[in-house]
């Protein structure tokens, strides 16, 4: 697995991390590690190849299993991520795993997705926002904060996302 550092315009004291390491914090450079996506376990969720932990995109929220949107949200993260070699980063200042114990990180397809699927960005949580299969959690509400959650934010204002009946 390839460690390297992501050079985002935090200030820098580099760091480098094994994937179950390092809490980011202010003033400590992110990493990212390289692996293919092995099982997606709901629109949020995936297991990736090295890691032991799933993996929880930073500052999306899909809908549960059980509830309505969770099959599409499902099938949408299938189609941006499984069985694709992705980089795998963290980004949360203040959070590397949240209370189920899930790794926090951004998940993004370095070549921006292949023809035919709808991963333009290449950044999975962004895309599945502008899908409209995922809303941001950012401002804090999860308790933490994020590099991309201004981005991620602007777009869920202006994307119509999952109906709110489906996270009940």
């Amino acid at each position: 697995m390839k460690i390297g550092l992501l050079a985002l315009g935090l200030p820098a004291m580099l760091a480098q991390c094994a994937p179950s390491g390092c809490t980011p914090t202010p003033g400590r450079a992110p990493y990212s590690s390289s692996s293919a996506v092995i099982a997606v376990r709901d629109g949020e969720t995936v297991m990736i190849d090295g890691y032991s932990t799933p993996i929880r995109l930073i500052g999306v929220d899909t809908p549960d299993e059980g509830h309505c949107g969770y099959d599409e949200a499902k099938a949408a993260m299938e189609e941006l991520v499984l069985g694709r070699e992705v980089v795998v980063s963290n980004g949360a200042f203040n959070m590397d795993q949240n209370s189920d114990g899930e790794l926090m990180r951004y998940i993004d397809v370095p070549q921006g997705g292949e023809p035919g699927v709808f991963n333009p960005s290449g950044d999975s949580g962004r895309d599945m926002i502008a899908r409209g299969l995922a809303v941001a959690t950012s401002e804090g509400r999860d308790g933490y904060t994020h590099l991309r959650q201004d981005d991620y934010s602007a777009l869920d204002a202006t994307t119509p996302g999952p109906d709110p009946a489906c996270y009940q």
